[in-house]
């Protein structure tokens, strides 16, 4: 037998033993491909629904921010002009995916899924919710505390032609540009084994991404970047903590005030803190049974 049949024929080997050791990774990876591929094979292209007469009005709106906030991304951030966020995917209503996160019970050490090429991960995505219910029993019979959320968006890091998801066109303005930049940024830069910079580059992104976006349309003063700036969501976050039952501890961290470091003045200070005085009341209301607002 040549050399070269030889060398074939113990590389063919190779492939086949990792095959049958990884054959759930491999059947894992088939679903999530097909899933990928049916959504973008069923996505309308955004130019296309913009010439229906049929399509709504408040949704051709949106779709026309889409196409001015991907502009404003690639043209003034630098991020990569990908062909993502040109077509539309219709959930009709039901979950995009179901993600499976876990942790040590009573720790914040998340649990890493391990996958080729894009490293280790806090998360597994499924687009069958029985697959992630499966994945988030056997986590839990390993004794870990886990939950399954349903994504906003997501990023292939440019494997796939990512869709606007029809869930996105309901986020107001400065959220939805905040969501598109986020992942936009995903697919620009991603770091193997370190999924709390790539995290934590891309909510940067996104986040002053927006505030420069709103400035340049608006103007630096604008309301709507002050609204933007003044949400009370990380005291709404706290009072869902306490309400599900969880403790908080707090790390104390060397802390400097500046006034570069805020833009937040009286009038706003006052804002904010009636906002937290709301959303407490909102907590007492539901521990107390009498009304549940929507946060809870």
């Amino acid at each position: 037998m040549k050399l070269y049949k030889k060398i074939l024929l113990a590389v063919l080997a190779v492939v086949l033993i990792l095959a049958a050791c990884n054959i759930g990774l491999l059947k894992y990876a088939a679903q999530q491909g097909l899933g990928q591929l049916r959504m973008v094979r069923e996505s309308v292209p955004i130019d296309t629904l913009l010439q229906d007469a049929d399509y709504p009005d408040s949704l051709k709106a949106k779709l026309l921010l889409i196409k001015e906030i991907r502009k404003f991304a690639i043209d003034s951030l630098g991020l990569k002009d990908s062909p993502n966020y040109n077509a539309v995917y219709d959930l009709k209503g039901k979950p995009a995916a179901y993600v499976v996160q876990a942790a040590e019970r009573f720790s914040v050490k998340k649990y890493l899924w391990k996958f080729p090429v894009v490293g280790a991960l806090p998360y597994k995505g499924f687009f069958c919710e029985d697959d992630a219910r499966r994945e988030q029993q056997r986590l839990q019979s390993l004794g870990y505390d886990t939950r399954i959320v349903n994504p906003a968006g997501w990023s292939t890091m440019g494997w796939f032609k990512d869709p606007v998801l029809s869930s996105m066109l309901s986020r107001d303005e400065p959220f939805l540009a905040e969501l598109i930049m986020h992942e936009l940024t995903h697919s620009t830069i991603f770091v193997k084994d370190n999924s709390e910079l790539n995290e934590n580059i891309a909510d940067y992104v996104g986040e002053c991404g927006a505030k420069l976006y709103l400035a340049s349309k608006y103007g630096d003063t604008a309301s709507v970047i002050r609204r933007y700036s003044d949400i009370i969501a990380d005291n709404e976050m706290l009072a869902q903590i306490f309400y599900a039952g969880y403790e908080i501890a707090e790390i104390t961290c060397p802390t400097k005030y500046f006034e570069e470091a805020s833009s937040i003045n009286f009038g706003r200070s006052c804002k904010y803190g009636l906002g937290v005085l709301g959303t407490s009341f909102k907590y007492l209301l539901a521990r107390l049974g009498i009304y549940k607002s929507k946060i809870f």
